[in-house]
């Protein structure tokens, strides 16, 4: 081949490759070097807010698969990258978990903890209840604590009351001794029974005054003593009107209680048979091993309660309002007697049982069907 026609050749050759890199690299610059050479990554994860609703009153722990722990302001504040994280739920006392969602669609709990992934943006939903059981108890408690101290007062009032009437119930009867003693008495004698006699009617007259005093007290107390207790009174029954003994007690269908009716309880709750004037007696299974406070308060006509456990319960100070007789098994006497707590306050009221005074038959008898 001639040199002009190899030359010519090479020019060509090289013409093409500047058109072609021309044409190519602008297209080159366009892509990165993974597209170039065709290699395979992930496609990034779109970052995602959380958004947490919570009407409080519980604790909760949030950790990532790395052990770190978020706070609620960190994880609503935070961006997040397809991220796992485990929430462990604990309600504070006297209230309950309601519900979980995640974007509106339930979550189960396992032993109060669950597990999200963040991909996308993510609302969760919390929501606690107050315990209604609690919440009532509550209340009465709030109520019993003022009623309570006012119901001493006006029985002290009341007390006082009688005292002072007895008095001058004396004093009346010892001014007719002395006016008898008048009749027969000597002209020098007559002054000084006279003085007596005035001095025992000016004592009346003082006992007037306070006895007086002491009424409007008593008139005060009465009305608000009263209001709580009708506050009381409806309040117990919210809490007990699934109690089907309570409503039977209310209603004077029935005036005791048996072992068969209480069945294998361990606990008697507290305010169970609040207000329940209607109850007389009742058996306490030997299950039971704890009676609430107030459990039979302001039940004036309440009066005997039977014990067949050999250990006695753990009680209240204040379950009753009244003075009530307790029976227990021969055996078990000293136990009772002996226990700290209100059993040792009422250790006078504790009484062996008499096998006749107590079956279930007998109580059944005096019940109203």
């Amino acid at each position: 081949m001639n040199k002009w026609l190899k030359g010519l050749i090479a020019v060509g050759v090289i013409g093409a490759i500047g058109v072609g890199t021309y044409f190519a690299v602008p297209a080159i610059m366009d892509k990165s070097w993974s597209e170039i050479f065709n290699i395979d990554h992930e496609t990034p994860v779109e970052k995602s807010k959380l958004t947490l609703n919570t009407n409080g009153n519980l604790t909760f722990i949030c950790s990532d698969e790395k052990g770190n722990t978020y706070t609620e302001e960190e994880l609503e504040a935070k961006e997040w990258q397809g991220e796992k994280l485990t929430f462990t739920l604990a309600p504070n006392d006297g209230y309950f978990l309601t519900s979980v969602k995640v974007n509106n669609e339930d979550v189960v709990l396992e032993h109060g903890m669950f597990t999200i992934t963040l991909n996308n943006d993510t609302t969760i939903e919390i929501v606690v209840e107050e315990d209604m059981d609690d919440a009532l108890i509550s209340q009465l408690d709030s109520i019993m604590s003022e009623l309570v101290p006012m119901q001493k007062e006006l029985k002290h009032y009341q007390d006082q009351c009688t005292i002072l009437n007895n008095k001058q119930d004396e004093l009346n009867v010892e001014i007719m001794i002395l006016t008898n003693q008048m009749m027969s008495a000597e002209p020098t004698e007559i002054v000084e029974i006279n003085r007596q006699i005035e001095e025992k009617k000016s004592k009346i007259d003082e006992f007037d005054i306070e006895i007086s005093t002491n009424l409007r007290e008593i008139s005060i107390l009465r009305s608000e003593v009263y209001s709580l207790q009708t506050d009381a009174n409806s309040l117990a029954f919210q809490l007990n009107f699934d109690n089907e003994l309570y409503i039977s007690l209310l209603k004077g269908e029935i005036r005791n209680i048996t072992i068969e009716d209480l069945g294998d309880i361990t606990e008697i709750k507290p305010y169970a048979f609040y207000g329940c004037t209607n109850l007389t007696i009742i058996e306490i299974p030997s299950t039971v091993t704890s009676i609430g406070q107030y459990a039979f308060y302001n039940c004036p006509n309440f009066y005997e309660m039977h014990l067949f456990s050999s250990n006695p319960p753990t009680v209240s100070d204040a379950i009753a309002s009244d003075p009530v007789d307790y029976y227990v098994d021969s055996e078990f006497v000293d136990e009772y007697e002996s226990t700290p707590g209100w059993w040792q306050d009422h250790s006078e009221n504790i009484f062996t049982i008499v096998e006749d005074e107590i079956t279930s038959d007998l109580l059944h008898s005096t019940n109203i069907v």
